[in-house]
């Protein structure tokens, strides 16, 4: 037999084998789906329940004890809604400090203290509740009537994750995060505690249509309210001088979520160094992801002193701006423009109206990587590949106002962005009370 007779026999072999195995996969796949399409119809049908017993509550004058799950202070979307719960007699809302488990357990004791620091800068100490250890007494599931949680993935100690609320028969309702508009996104959308949740409310008619495609539930859980994370956003008086905002991704390779894959900040961090020097009228408001350099520590290209020193380096820079906080809208408010690799920034800067430096890796990323209203909001920003596109975005259309795209997108943010704003809580917190309130509506 010649050998390129036995090499084709092995390469088809080699196939066969290959081929068998995909189908393998495929069919352990269809049965996951299949398993999860059963629990998330079991779990809706224990939200009926769960509403009747909360309907019950409310007639014998009893309040609805709401659940905010906060683990980051910066990433609790629900902040309009629950500020909205506080003045409303039917609700009894309070905030729960959970663990943050995605960064390892020495993070977490610092991480939840940072979180209380912040809320306690907004909110009476009698709305904060915080997880003292894996170990407390605190039934949370005999207080609660419904949870919102911050984030759909269970990132937390088992009981305080979504899926163990929906366990013990409480309502859920999902405010998201962040402005969904990435491939990935759809991954989010696929979840099975996203699919379970009593109520899901949504940014705009492209989120509800790419929700529908994607979830489990194929949508009958959703309710197109409106972005509420951006309600309180105000536009504010502010002093005279150029600010820009620098805003890096967490999505680095080896980090928590680089299938994303969207910062290209390894590659910019000495420039955004420069660029206080290169521009010293200007002011840059340098404000990472909060998970950033939390990933960057435990990554064999950085690690912790190298870290500590650009942030040091940044931090020193006169016309630097280094923001932490919670609220990030008085950057947003203050800015004159931003560069940026984002996720939901994206999306969220458009409720500004000012121009966008948005940074890619290759043109290839804008079909692969985004749904069509990420492109189009793309399409209303100016797109950054190489340096010498950042700085002339600093050049012309920052310092000497050139902004063809201004108008184009002023209206994109109007008519395709800006749903239902200011009014988005309002919408919710309407839907809400007319489900909570149906039964005595029907009598």
């Amino acid at each position: 037999m010649s050998l390129l007779l036995r090499t084709t026999k092995a390469l088809r072999r080699i196939i066969r084998v290959l081929r068998e195995q995909a189908k393998n996969i495929k069919i352990l796949r269809d049965i996951k789906v299949r398993r999860e399409q059963v629990l998330v119809k079991n779990t809706q049908a224990n939200h009926l329940n769960a509403l009747q017993v909360v309907r019950r509550k409310i007639e014998n004058h009893g309040k609805v004890n709401v659940c905010f799950t906060v683990a980051i202070a910066s990433m609790f979307p629900a902040r309009p809604l629950f500020e909205k719960l506080i003045y409303d007699d039917l609700f009894n809302p309070f905030i729960l400090i959970i663990p943050d488990l995605r960064f390892g357990k020495d993070k977490v004791a610092a991480g939840q203290l940072r979180c209380y620091a912040e809320m306690l800068k907004s909110y009476n100490e009698e709305y904060i509740k915080v997880v003292v250890s894996e170990n407390d007494n605190f039934d949370i599931h005999k207080e609660v009537d419904i949870v919102v949680p911050s984030l759909p993935y269970d990132i937390s100690i088992d009981r305080y994750n979504i899926k163990n609320f929906h366990k013990n028969n409480k309502l859920s309702v999902l405010v998201n995060y962040g402005f969904f508009r990435s491939i990935y996104d759809r991954k989010i959308y696929a979840l099975c505690n996203y699919s379970s949740c009593w109520k899901v409310f949504l940014e705009t008619e492209y989120n509800l249509v790419e929700y529908r495609n994607y979830s489990l539930s194929k949508g009958q859980n959703a309710v197109l309210s409106g972005y509420c994370k951006m309600d309180t956003y105000r536009e504010i008086e502010r002093t005279n001088g150029t600010i820009i905002m620098i805003c890096p991704h967490h999505s680095v390779d080896g980090g928590y979520n680089d299938y994303l894959s969207l910062s290209n900040f390894i590659a910019y961090a000495e420039l955004f160094l420069a660029l206080p020097s290169k521009y010293p009228n200007i002011t840059f408001i340098f404000r990472p992801h909060p998970a950033l350099f939390l990933f960057l520590e435990k990554s064999s290209q950085w690690g912790k002193a190298r870290v500590d020193e650009y942030i040091l380096k940044m931090k020193a820079c006169v016309n630097v701006i280094f923001s932490e906080g919670a609220d990030y809208f008085q950057d947003f408010a203050l800015s004159d423009g931003i560069i940026q690799d984002c996720g939901s920034y994206l999306v969220e800067y458009f409720y500004t109206k000012k121009p966008c430096c948005y940074l890619l890796k290759a043109k290839s990323d804008i079909e692969e990587k985004f749904t069509e209203l990420g492109k189009q909001c793309l399409d209303n920003c100016y797109i950054a590949y190489e340096e010498k596109q950042i700085i002339e975005f600093i050049d012309t259309v920052i310092v000497n106002g050139i902004d063809p795209k201004k108008l184009a997108r002023e209206c994109f943010a109007e008519e395709k962005v800006m749903f239902n704003y200011p009014n988005a809580t309002d919408a919710i917190v309407y839907e809400l009370k007319k489900e909570l309130t149906e039964a005595r509506a029907e009598k």
